[in-house]
């Protein structure tokens, strides 16, 4: 979806002003974080004003936990798929075994009632040893359905259910054959499940940055299976399933128009970039961030700080050739305590190396060397991917909604697209992927609200995120740290494809 053009950006400028921070502290020997304020003179008017200075925490009562995918647990709740833990959750940080998993696969296909019967009544069997009571039922039905074929030996195998288990369970729900080895049947190898899937949007990267197959990560996978096509058909699973009365279709129908609106939407968003062999824009970026943090229980006394910044440049990707181009300018300029400094900064990918100029400072790293590139290219592969028509994260979206607009009442002419996404840690996932970043004792809850503009020759014009953050984390020593963040980023898209260009500085300069 193109919004990730937009979170692209918007990851290169966060990983950038870190940088920055590095490079000011190093330079000013002062212990404040580098911050960015906005220059309005300068700014693009539709990027200012899709930056709405009135936007504020008080709009999001709902915070979703990172890896909690409490959204969409309650949807699968609301058509009996997921039912509570026994503290009234969902227990979504729990890692379910292979028993659990196949209750949620029986659920799914409406059965649970079916399989108890049939197995009292001895119509189905469970032929492994190593099932707990309670769950023979269940696999039995998966047994007879060929959906679990068990791990040999006559053992079903209970242990921790992998990622990869449950998407063979998922695939096998929408009708394709899974083999261990080559058969005449066969769709996709075990191997080569999660690529598979992939493909059809039941899994994703995002999902892969994931610490732990939990609940809430089997809840999204499910909700991805549903919101696929059955195998050879153009019917979703979970319309599939409300058709032959598995679901109940009045519970289902507020998920299938969810699904449709977010369909739609993806659609209309494909068709406003200019794409043909690749991707080529130029834009204009604002971001600006509201930062209070405070840490309690330090030995000198609790300690407050309230921070404001924000960041403007151009910027300008080419993904057309073998390898992604990036020509980035703009000023940090920093507010605080602290710091008070305005920062010019220059940062360009060409032909594989990274160029940074900071205050006059140049510097030339390879592409594998940056610190500031190596989380930040490999998102390009996934923006290519998706404008390329990879189905939608339908678990990442709480709620969208179109509007168009003919211009008769005073609005640009147009269609407005927003997104509501509370479980939105994919993204943040990926940053802090293979880091330190997030602890065990650490917390994080992030609501935002996606917003993009396409004009009315159906050209998408510009995008914002309003992202809300709370992050807290405590100590072994007993100091708690917590932040409140509001980040609001805006991109206004000046060019595409042969009319964007890219301008680069004379490179033999940089050391």
């Amino acid at each position: 979806m193109k919004k990730q053009i937009l979170t692209t950006v918007l990851l290169l400028s966060t990983l950038l002003a870190a940088q920055m921070s590095l490079t000011a502290n190093a330079a000013d020997d002062g212990e404040g974080l580098l911050l960015i304020s906005p220059k309005p003179d300068t700014v693009n008017t539709q990027t200012a004003n899709a930056v709405d200075d009135t936007f504020l925490s008080s709009q999001y009562e709902q915070y979703a936990g990172m890896y909690s995918y409490e959204g969409v647990a309650l949807q699968l709740n609301s058509v009996d798929m997921l039912l509570g833990g026994g503290n009234g959750g969902f227990d979504l940080y729990n890692l379910p075994d292979r028993q659990q998993a196949s209750v949620m696969v029986v659920r799914m296909r409406g059965e649970e009632e079916a399989a108890k019967a049939a197995y009292e009544a001895g119509e189905i069997i469970c032929p492994f040893s190593d099932v707990d009571n309670w769950a023979k039922p269940y696999v039995a039905w998966l047994y007879e359905k060929g959906i679990t074929q068990g791990i040999g030996e006559g053992l079903f195998g209970n242990r921790i259910c992998s990622a990869q288990e449950y998407v063979t369970f998922m695939l096998r729900a929408l009708g394709y054959s899974v083999t261990w080895a080559e058969e005449e049947s066969t769709d996709v190898l075990y191997a080569d499940v999660m690529e598979f899937a992939s493909a059809l949007g039941v899994w994703d990267e995002y999902l892969a940055y994931e610490p732990d197959f939990n609940r809430g990560v089997m809840s999204a996978v499910t909700y991805q299976a549903l919101a696929a096509d059955v195998k050879n058909t153009d019917d979703r699973l979970l319309y599939s399933l409300t058709q032959s009365g598995a679901i109940d279709a009045e519970k289902a129908s507020p998920i299938l128009a969810l699904y449709d609106r977010i369909d739609t939407a993806a659609a209309l968003e494909r068709a406003s970039v200019p794409v043909s062999e690749g991707l080529r824009l130029n834009g204009t970026v604002l971001q600006k961030e509201d930062l209070v943090y405070s840490v309690i229980g330090l030995p000198e006394g609790d300690y407050h700080e309230a921070l404001i910044s924000s960041l403007l440049f151009d910027v300008g990707i080419d993904l057309t050739g073998e390898t992604p181009q990036l020509a980035l300018n703009g000023e940090i300029t920093s507010e605080s305590p602290d710091l008070n400094s305005t920062i010019p900064v220059g940062l360009w990918l060409y032909d594989g190396s990274v160029y940074l100029d900071v205050m006059g400072l140049k510097t030339k790293e390879t592409l594998a060397d940056s610190a500031v590139m190596s989380s930040f290219s490999p998102l390009f592969g996934d923006l290519f991917d998706d404008l390329y028509g990879s189905a939608p994260r339908y678990y990442a979206i709480t709620d969208v909604e179109i509007a168009v607009s003919d211009g008769t009442d005073g609005s640009a002419a147009g269609t407005t697209i927003t997104y509501d996404m509370t479980d939105y840690m994919w993204q943040i996932a990926a940053i802090s992927a293979g880091t330190e970043a997030f602890t065990e004792n650490a917390g994080l809850w992030v609501s935002i609200i996606n917003e993009m503009y396409i004009d009315e020759d159906g050209i998408l014009s510009w995008a914002s995120d309003n992202m809300y953050a709370l992050i807290s984390e405590a100590y072994a020593d007993g100091t708690v740290f917590s932040a409140e963040v509001l980040l609001q980023t805006a991109v206004s898209y000046t060019a595409w494809g042969n009319d964007a260009t890219l301008t680069y500085p004379d490179f033999s300069q940089f050391e």
